[in-house]
């Protein structure tokens, strides 16, 4: 596949590709391939585009795209994206920013994660960042919201699962963590 001339091309194959897809696919291999021939500038500049649009599949496709070119140095672009009113647009940027490594260690990102599982209203996203908090840094923040989570957050998500649950197997990860330290 060779690589349109032009962003605005670009953006009209890219969506053209995503067209009949639903949100939660993601960006399949044949538009990766698209993005890694168009080079960064011009993928970034998809991204940028796409992140500012009104619509959520593009949304969805600029913070994937945002990661695909560098995940550490954009988490901060597609931060603004959790206060979207569409619930898996914030799970795919709690679900991108947890794996990363800064999120292993940065206090303020780690804060952020922790906020989530506190006041985001979808069992979906808390459920996510329920089961990544047990895998980063163990701040007093995190065992906390852990806590609070395992004992009063009962609703299931899509999948079956709770937050409560999940929250219960993160803190025993932690705690065989800090036991093999």
């Amino acid at each position: 596949m060779t690589v349109p001339v032009g962003s605005n091309e670009l953006e009209k194959e890219i969506l053209r590709l995503l067209e009949d897809l639903p949100l939660e696919v993601g960006i399949p291999e044949n538009v990766r391939q698209l993005l890694l021939q168009a080079g960064r500038p011009l993928a970034m500049k998809t991204a940028h585009d796409f992140l500012a649009s009104a619509d959520d599949k593009k949304k969805s496709a600029g913070l994937e795209i945002a990661m695909l070119v560098d995940s550490e140095k954009n988490i901060n672009l597609i931060l603004p994206l959790l206060e979207e009113a569409n619930w898996l647009i914030r799970w795919q940027v709690m679900y991108s920013v947890t794996r990363t490594k800064r999120f292993l260690d940065d206090d303020e990102l780690i804060g952020l994660v922790v906020k989530t599982l506190l006041d985001d209203p979808s069992p979906e996203v808390r459920v996510e960042v329920a089961d990544a908090l047990g895998y980063c840094k163990a701040t007093p923040n995190v065992i906390l919201a852990l806590e609070y989570a395992r004992d009063h957050d009962f609703e299931f998500d899509r999948d079956g699962y709770r937050a409560s649950t999940i929250a219960k197997e993160s803190i025993k990860r932690i705690q065989e963590r800090q036991n093999d330290s």
